[in-house]
């Protein structure tokens, strides 16, 4: 009868143990359930911040973008607000020339006649005074090296008194707006003069 008893409780003791180790093997794919669920919320975080990442670099960019078109487009508007009376300034320019040819062909006349060249005198600087408003100036030619972005050669003339290649007269004058040329200066330019001139 004892060792009746004795079996019976080794068995109970392998049932026992037997339990616990399948406890323990249903407790394990719920851990590794749970493992999975973690790296997948940690992936998905991870994609999460790089895509925030993405974004908030596009947004800066298409900032610095617009913020260029706006640098841009009022260049633009600057640019057509300067120039949109090209045409017409370049126009008043021949009345510039004429008024200026009236005043130097006045020169010598008789006495009665002052008071006419005082009055061109005055409409002219009217003139000159409303286009230098509106960014018309003269530029200085005479001396100065022939350069043909601004000058318009009209003919070359021998010297040895002026270096070559430079404007020795002033034809008509130049101009410019708002720095851009508006007109050409018509020019002598100086030509270096051949022996035979010399020995002449």
């Amino acid at each position: 009868m004892p060792s009746n008893e004795g079996t019976k409780v080794q068995v109970q003791d392998e049932e026992y143990q037997d339990e616990m180790i399948s406890s323990d093997d249903d407790a394990s794919p719920s851990d590794v359930v749970e493992d999975e669920i973690v790296q997948q919320l940690e992936s998905q975080l991870e994609i999460a911040r790089k895509e925030a990442s993405d974004n908030y670099d596009r947004l800066l960019r298409t900032t610095a973008e617009f913020d260029n078109y706006k640098k841009r487009t009022q260049r633009e508007i600057e640019g057509i607000r300067k120039f949109a009376t090209e045409a017409l300034l370049s126009d008043l320019l021949s009345v510039v020339d004429n008024l200026e040819r009236a005043i130097a062909s006045s020169a010598g006349d008789s006495p009665g006649d002052e008071s006419i060249v005082q009055g061109v005198s005055m409409t002219l600087s009217e003139l000159l005074r409303v286009l230098n408003k509106h960014g018309v100036k003269s530029f200085t030619s005479v001396g100065e090296p022939f350069d043909p972005e601004y000058h318009q050669a009209f003919m070359q003339e021998e010297t040895d008194h002026q270096p070559d290649n430079t404007v020795l007269n002033e034809i008509q004058k130049g101009y410019t707006l708002h720095d851009r040329l508006l007109r050409p200066a018509m020019v002598v330019v100086s030509k270096k003069a051949t022996p035979e001139d010399e020995s002449d």
